[in-house]
């Protein structure tokens, strides 16, 4: 719960906009309308990355929207990203393996899955992929919060010890 008694989320998370979620555009930022239109709906992947109070920050490869809080399909949380390299894995022999890059993250929602368009150098693969079908070629870790607080570090010498001020020395 927010300070003011609403929700809201853990961010980051993600989630589509397979309807426009509200009459009109008053829920989008005013200099994100043209993006949002060119975006909305759709079948894309947006990743919620945080609220300023206002608005929600979202993100879809090097396009970022501001919306007020609206209904979304929310999406599981995605460990790869658009721009991201990837291998294409052979699948015993399914697929042709090789090098591309994620340039799309789609929502499958009839069949609650995600699927990835990849683009070999200048060429875009007819085929979508599962995250199954490909790995990173660089992993991502993320560091978590600690389990326990921890006080701040404080120094204290005592009083006897013999101090070396810098100034001095000048």
């Amino acid at each position: 719960m927010a300070p003011d008694g609403s929700y809201r989320p853990e961010l980051p998370d993600c989630g589509v906009y397979t309807h426009w979620p509200s009459s009109g555009t008053d829920w989008i930022h005013p200099a994100d309308v043209a993006t949002a239109n060119a975006l909305i709906p759709s079948r894309r992947i947006f990743e919620r990355t945080h609220y300023d109070g206002t608005f929600y920050h979202l993100q879809y490869g090097d396009h970022h929207i501001r919306v007020r809080p609206t209904m979304w399909q929310p999406v599981r949380n995605l460990d790869v990203h658009i721009g991201d390299r990837v291998e294409i894995l052979s699948d015993f022999g399914q697929s042709d393996p090789g090098i591309a890059q994620i340039t799309d993250i789609l929502a499958d929602l009839r069949h609650d899955s995600v699927q990835f368009r990849l683009q070999q150098r200048d060429l875009l693969l007819p085929a979508l992929f599962r995250r199954s079908q490909f790995r990173l070629l660089v992993p991502r870790f993320r560091l978590h919060e600690s389990f326990y607080p921890h006080p701040p570090a404080h120094f204290r010498p005592p009083a006897n010890i013999d101090m070396l001020i810098v100034d001095e020395l000048t």
